[in-house]
């Protein structure tokens, strides 16, 4: 265990000082077919999670919802997405339902950043492509069950 963790430490610290790890290396751009794909995330308070499913064409929606209420579902009209930068209008028949004005943020890498605004409040989300998750979930959720079957054997 001591020599497991030993070279963890020696490999954190290698990609620390290694120079090709560098904080300055930008992720290349998604193009607009990478970024129309469903995305999920948290708000940074933990409170709220938003999903956005984002189309090439014109029937892109999201919802919301906080703790155990009931998920509070809009339309996109449209959304922009230049340069990282994306804006996203909700449907104005959805915006008083929601109460949501605005979403904008940016796309880096595979990660999406959105400051959500409506009448006077606004939340910030951290967002990923679901399709990226989902594997991984099912991954931890199978080696999870593997240890557990493997654990409880008499």
């Amino acid at each position: 265990m001591g020599a497991l963790l030993a070279g963890a430490c020696l490999l954190s610290l290698g990609l620390l000082t290694d120079p090709s790890w560098s904080a300055d290396k930008k992720a290349r751009p998604l193009s607009r077919e990478n970024v129309a794909q469903v995305w999920i995330g948290i708000s940074q308070d933990e409170l709220y999670v938003l999903r956005l499913a984002l189309d090439t064409g014109s029937n892109a929606s999201g919802a919301y919802v906080f703790d155990d209420e009931a998920p509070k579902v809009f339309r996109i009209a449209s959304w922009n997405y230049e340069s990282q930068r994306i804006e996203l209008i909700i449907a104005s028949a959805d915006q008083e339902a929601v109460s949501i004005k605005t979403l904008e943020g940016a796309v880096v890498g595979t990660s999406m950043n959105l400051t959500v605004r409506g009448p006077g409040w606004s939340r910030k989300f951290s967002l990923r492509r679901e399709g990226d998750l989902e594997p991984r979930w099912q991954r931890l959720k199978s080696a999870m069950a593997s240890f557990e079957r493997q654990t409880n054997t008499p």
